[in-house]
């Protein structure tokens, strides 16, 4: 990603988190009470199948809702099918499987194999039929501003999401016609939901395997949000749900030779990793790294000229989920405030337990994945408000 692009994805993910309170609403309306215990399985409500049971699906839409209102508006968060729905979940599935599958046919027929051996195009055909319309009528409505010659009025009275930014950003007139600004969209979303859902599902899974930190999470919450509302200064002083998250949160191929200042080579298709779970299990790094801390985070924080350390959001040698230096996640922001959206609503509203054993992640190739078996217990509390 170039600088400048960088600096433009960066700072719509700064700006969308504005939209807290809209987004605490959609939280609200797709989060369906549970007057008695009720198992829930998350990773069943990841994939959002056609027999899933309604109040499973809700607890997906929340993670979408958020998602897609941010990106592209709320008119078409509302309106979404669960063909859209279902499509902005294994639209990023295919994309990367696809990706293994062709990677082992020849540069000349991989064009040919994306078509034939993955789902991508039909992915992206669900998306044109769902976003060109809006698309359309966004870009009309510039139109119709320009040629009444009040684009200042249209600079103050147009949308603030994540799709009007894509458009304000498109760089040539050949990269605003609306079936490339649809692929842009895409590409938002391919980092916008699983990334962030999977995050989701393993706080909610320490959440409920640690009953002995709830209290003090809700009480934090209880108090900032009398303090400052549901916005964004109150999510960024939620610092020990902030500290959760990055607890519980505790690869790349090289795509031309590289030489390292000591004269260490790289050769082209090697693969570079870090071993990041090594490293947050270390001593040396974390104190008693091997136990979960959900205040770690926290209590650092409170030391002089730490305030704005060793946050969900930060990146250092020893803290590198988002990657480190330029080419770290740019919306790692926007990430961090929907999750705290997410748990601060469960908090306020829900009690929490396992239905079974402690979850136990697995290893696949080099990705750490949740217990796709695990459940989880929702009810709702008796003073909710």
């Amino acid at each position: 990603m170039s600088q400048k692009a960088h600096r433009i994805v960066t700072r719509a993910a700064n700006r969308v988190l504005v939209g807290a309170p809209l987004c605490r609403d959609e939280v609200r309306r797709t989060m369906l009470p549970f007057s008695v215990w009720r198992t829930v399985h998350p990773m069943n409500a990841l994939s959002i199948p056609s027999s899933l049971p309604r109040h499973d699906v809700n607890q997906c839409r929340s993670t979408l809702g958020i998602a897609q209102k941010s990106l592209t508006g709320q008119l078409i968060c509302r309106n979404a099918s669960q063909e859209y729905l279902q499509m902005s979940i294994r639209y990023t599935i295919d994309v990367f499987g696809g990706a293994d599958k062709i990677r082992a046919y020849p540069w000349f027929l991989k064009s040919a194999a994306t078509y034939f051996v993955t789902n991508v195009n039909q992915q992206q055909s669900i998306a044109r039929k769902h976003l060109l319309p809006y698309i359309r009528s966004r870009l009309a409505e510039e139109e119709k501003y320009s040629q009444q010659g009040k684009l200042t009025d249209w600079i103050r009275d147009k949308p603030h999401d994540s799709l009007q930014w894509i458009i304000d950003a498109a760089p040539t007139e050949l990269e605003r016609q609306p079936e490339r600004l649809v692929y842009r969209v895409l590409h938002m979303n391919v980092a916008a939901v699983h990334t962030t859902s999977v995050t989701f599902l393993n706080c909610i899974f320490d959440l409920a395997a640690h009953p002995e930190i709830v209290d003090e999470l809700r009480e934090e919450v209880v108090r900032v949000i009398q303090d400052h509302g549901w916005t964004k200064q109150a999510l960024d002083s939620l610092w020990k749900m902030d500290s959760f998250m990055t607890e519980t949160q505790m690869t790349r191929a090289v795509t031309r030779k590289f030489t390292f200042s000591d004269g260490t080579v790289v050769p082209k298709g090697s693969w570079v990793l870090v071993p990041m779970y090594a490293m947050y299990r270390d001593d040396d790094y974390f104190a008693n790294a091997n136990e979960f801390d959900a205040f770690r985070s926290s209590r650092l924080r409170k030391q002089p000229g730490q305030e704005n350390k060793y946050q969900f959001v930060s990146t250092s040698t020893t803290h590198i989920n988002f990657g480190y230096g330029k080419h770290a996640c740019p919306g790692r922001f926007f990430a961090s405030q929907e999750i705290k959206l997410l748990l601060a609503h469960v908090l306020l509203s829900y009690d929490v337990k396992l239905a079974g054993p402690a979850p136990k992640a697995t290893w696949y190739d080099r990705s750490r994945r949740p217990d796709i078996k695990a459940e989880v217990m929702f009810r709702n509390r008796s003073d909710d408000s």
